[in-house]
């Protein structure tokens, strides 16, 4: 991306605290989708007048001004069907002083394919890479295919400050995850930490599973935007 995200740098403990006050959060839009339980048609309504079709379900983008939070949720729904899985990603700024704390989250929560399911199996820590590097392949994957108009047009990007840094964030965190991050596994969890980047995976029952990346940079010292 043509615009960075700055570095990564450790913020005081207080500071953290104070950040995440700031930054607020978006709507709970995600958490009112039922997987399995909801039609096309009450996916359409949970997620409101403004969501887009897809070809696979419906995209809502958000924004909110201040505090500046930027985001989507995506839900794959067939027609005929209910809700199989869903993902959102919410970027949120938190303004401290000169500088800028800019977090972001992305939640999936559905089933897992054989790849990942098998990588939770196996207990050798040799497999470690090769497993973090298919949890990274899995997020990248879906986020891909989540992702609405907004977040995909290159020549928008260009003069978008908020979606284009995030995106740069969100690259440089799977850089990380693949490059250093360090796993624990169970039977039905893992935890991938690289620093300023982590990766859960728990089991929610019933065949769903919560993946979740968390990344965070910092910007500063620069103006408020």
């Amino acid at each position: 991306m043509q615009h960075g995200v700055g570095s990564k740098v450790a913020f005081p403990a207080w500071l953290v605290c104070l950040s995440l006050l700031v930054g607020g959060c978006m709507s709970e839009t995600f958490s009112h989708v039922g997987l399995g339980t909801m039609s096309h048609d009450a996916v359409a309504r949970a997620l409101g007048p403004s969501a887009v079709q897809t070809s696979d379900g419906y995209s809502l983008d958000e924004h909110s001004a201040w505090p500046t939070v930027v985001g989507f949720v995506h839900v794959a729904v067939p027609e005929t069907g209910s809700a199989t899985w869903k993902l959102d990603l919410q970027g949120a700024i938190a303004h401290v002083v000169v500088f800028q704390n800019w977090d972001l989250r992305i939640r999936y929560d559905g089933p897992l394919p054989e790849s990942v399911l098998q990588g939770l199996r196996i207990t050798e820590k040799e497999e470690d890479n090769e497993f973090v590097a298919t949890l990274a392949g899995f997020v990248e994957a879906h986020v891909r295919a989540a992702m609405t108009d907004k977040w995909q047009d290159a020549e928008a990007l260009k003069d978008d400050r908020y979606r284009s840094r995030f995106l740069a964030l969100y690259e440089s965190s799977l850089a990380d995850l693949r490059g250093r991050g360090r796993l624990r596994r169970q039977r039905f969890s893992a935890d991938v930490d690289a620093g300023f980047t982590r990766l859960t995976l728990r089991y929610l029952g019933a065949g769903t599973y919560r993946v979740e990346l968390q990344g965070t940079a910092s910007l500063g010292p620069v103006p408020v935007l």
